[in-house]
C-alpha cells in the first residue's frame, strides 16, 4: 500500500470532520453473488445505489411493521 503524504492525510483529516455529524451507512463487502443481485437492483434505480438501499429499507420496514415509516 502506497503511503499517503502529510497533505493527504490532512485533507482526509479536515473532510471528515467536515461531515461528521452527518449520519452514514457501514460498508460491506461483497461476494460474486451478492455484487451481481446488487447490480441488478441498482439499475432498477437508474443505477442509484442510495436509492435502492433506502427504498429497500423502506419496503422491508412496511412488510415487518405493515405500516409506513414516520418521516
Amino acid at each position: 500500500m502506497k503511503k499517503r503524504s502529510a497533505r493527504q492525510v490532512a485533507a482526509e483529516k479536515r473532510y471528515d470532520l467536515k461531515r461528521k455529524h452527518q449520519p452514514r451507512l457501514p460498508a460491506a463487502r461483497l461476494n460474486e453473488e451478492e455484487n451481481h443481485l446488487a447490480t441488478q437492483v441498482f439499475q432498477l434505480f437508474n443505477g442509484s445505489k442510495k436509492e435502492a438501499l433506502l427504498e429497500g429499507l423502506r419496503l422491508l420496514f412496511i412488510s415487518m411493521t405493515g405500516s409506513k415509516p414516520k418521516k
